[in-house]
Formats: structure tokens, C-alpha cells, sequence
């Protein structure tokens, strides 16, 4: 049953209909942290502010958790042999649709047909995870997910600064350590292709900057040991980020830590 259930879940149209769903949690939160840290309002004026079509800031955070649980868990079926196998027997049978080279048409067309004329249900495969994560703008969504590294007083982030832990950075380990969790899961899976177009949007968010942060400043053992990951494989795939996380102390960090992340 579970690996049914998992197989279900592989497919570009409930994929896309998730990331589609956090880019809209994302815009909801942002419209709750909007008015409620407006000054000049007050608590009753701020409350009215909020669209009764906006859930609450506390809905949107527990939703946005839930949200990025599914993503890591679809990214890695897309990733098992077991995905693999159910989309090429689903191909032979015709039950399910082969991915094209343009996932998201594909996701479109199915969704709009007629009833029974068409299997809505399209193999998801890592290109296309990657294709609709790109499409939605969730890549920088997932980025902002983590706590921010701290900067120097010029608002730079250095090797000095980004060792020291701001307030919200010891916050956010403290209340989302699940959500950060998963959010570095589908990095992993991502950084597959660590110089493709999705990975470039990320370390342009600011990837490396927040995984060396958090590196440096969680204690979880789960969390350091796959933030070690994602930045080897940033560094092994694109020069550039090596580059950075080095100057980051990045590299010294994983060296130092040893076994603690193996």
C-alpha cells in the first residue's frame, strides 16, 4: 500500500498543483507579515487589512510545512528505481501518460480534458520536477525557507558573520527544524544537476550563504549532516559556489565536523 501510495503521488499534475499551492501560501504569508508589522496600524485595523480569503499567519505556516513535506517526498520518488519502474510499466499499459519534453503542457492538457478521454496522470521523472519547480517560482521560495545567514555591518555576508547566529536564525532551528529538514531534501535532489538551470537559481538566492549558516549554527545532527551534502554537491558541480562556500570557510567547517555529518 505504501508504495502504491507513493507511486500515486509521482505525477507532474500533483506536483505542479503543489508547488502551484506554495507559491500561493508564500504571497499569503507575505500579505499577513505585511500588515501585521505595520506600527502605524493597530491590532484591530491590521486584522481588518487581512482579506478573509488570507489564512492566518500561523495556517499559512503549518500549511507551508505540509506543502514542503510533499515536495521532498515526490522529488525523492522521482529519484527511486521503484518510480522508475511503475512509470515505464504505466508506459507500456498506456495508463499513464509518458513525460514529454515539456512536462508542464503536458500537465495542462491532461488536466483539461474531458472526463475519461484522457489519464491525468503524467510520470513525473526529475526534469520535469525540476521544470515546474522552475515555472512556479518556488526555487527562491525554497531558498527563503531557510533561516538567513547574518551579515557584517556593511550587510555583507563574510566568513566572520556567517558563523554568528541572529535572532531569527536561532528562532526559525527552534520552531520549523522539520520543515528545514525537508526543504534541504529537495536541495539534495536538485543539486543532482547541481549546474542546471534550477540549481543557478538557487545559489543566485543565496543557497550557499544560508547551508554554510546553517552548517555553522545548528546542532541537529540531521539537519548539519544534509546541509554537508548539499554543499558538496554545489561544489562539486559549479565552480562558482565552490568558490564561494570556500571563501565562506564552508569546506573548513565539513572538514572540522568529520564524522559528526558521515
Amino acid at each position: 500500500p505504501e508504495a502504491g501510495a507513493a507511486e500515486s503521488l509521482s505525477t507532474v499534475g500533483f506536483f505542479a498543483a503543489v508547488a502551484a499551492a506554495l507559491a500561493r501560501n508564500w504571497a499569503d504569508v507575505q500579505t499577513n507579515a505585511a500588515v501585521t508589522t505595520n506600527k502605524k496600524q493597530t491590532k484591530e485595523s491590521a486584522a481588518a487589512a487581512v482579506s478573509d480569503d488570507v489564512p492566518s499567519y500561523a495556517d499559512c505556516l503549518a500549511e507551508r510545512e505540509h506543502l514542503v513535506r510533499l515536495l521532498a517526498r515526490i522529488m525523492s520518488n522521482t529519484s527511486t528505481a521503484k518510480a522508475k519502474a511503475a512509470a515505464a510499466r504505466a508506459k507500456e499499459t498506456g495508463g499513464v501518460l509518458a513525460l514529454e519534453s515539456d512536462p508542464l503542457a503536458a500537465a495542462a492538457a491532461a488536466a483539461g480534458v474531458a472526463e475519461g478521454q484522457r489519464d491525468p496522470r503524467i510520470a513525473l521523472d526529475l526534469k520535469g520536477a525540476l521544470a515546474i519547480l522552475e515555472k512556479a517560482n518556488v526555487l527562491t521560495i525554497l531558498v527563503e525557507c531557510l533561516p538567513p545567514a547574518a551579515t557584517n555591518g556593511r550587510g555583507d555576508v563574510t566568513a566572520e558573520s556567517v558563523i554568528m547566529p541572529p535572532p531569527t536564525l536561532t528562532a526559525s532551528l527552534k520552531e520549523s527544524k522539520t520543515q528545514i529538514g525537508n526543504v534541504l531534501k529537495c536541495f539534495i535532489h536538485i543539486l543532482d544537476q547541481p549546474a542546471g538551470p534550477a540549481a543557478l537559481q538557487l545559489y543566485g538566492a543565496g543557497l550557499p550563504e544560508r547551508i554554510v549558516a546553517l552548517l555553522a549554527n545548528s546542532k541537529d545532527a540531521s539537519i548539519r549532516k544534509n546541509s554537508a551534502i548539499v554543499l558538496a554537491k554545489a561544489m562539486q558541480g559549479h565552480p562558482p559556489a565552490n568558490e564561494r562556500i570556500r571563501e565562506l570557510r564552508g569546506m573548513e567547517m565539513m572538514m572540522q565536523l568529520g564524522n559528526q555529518i558521515a
